[in-house]
């Protein structure tokens, strides 16, 4: 299949021209707790955390929705609170699903 002009692979060119930096809103999330899944190590709970982090305050998004701080145990804010927790200790169940989406503030990704 032929590229768009002025592209190469993996380059998507130009954005669309009413795909603006101006109108454009970016949103990120942070990675919700996940200690006691079956691969957990502290390790990449250390990374999940820098990343979270860096998601909070490096200001790079126009809107962010703390998703860890929505479902995470305040006894144990690494894992995710049991009445949000589908049982797997990774995924939350449809109660925590919920409580994330109620989560979103629409407004702010205006």
């Amino acid at each position: 299949m032929p590229h768009a002009e002025g592209t190469d692979r993996g380059d998507a060119g130009p954005p669309p021209h009413n795909a603006t930096r101006s109108t454009a809103c970016s949103a990120s999330s942070t990675i919700t707790p996940i200690k006691g899944w079956r691969s957990y190590t502290e390790e990449r709970d250390n990374v999940r955390q820098a990343v979270n982090e860096f998601i909070r305050t490096s200001g790079d998004f126009d809107a962010v929705v703390d998703f860890d701080a929505v479902v995470r145990d305040p006894a144990d804010p690494q894992r995710i609170n049991p009445s949000y927790d589908s049982g797997d200790h990774l995924h939350p169940s449809d109660a925590g699903y919920r409580a994330m989406a109620e989560a979103i503030d629409l407004g702010a990704l205006r």
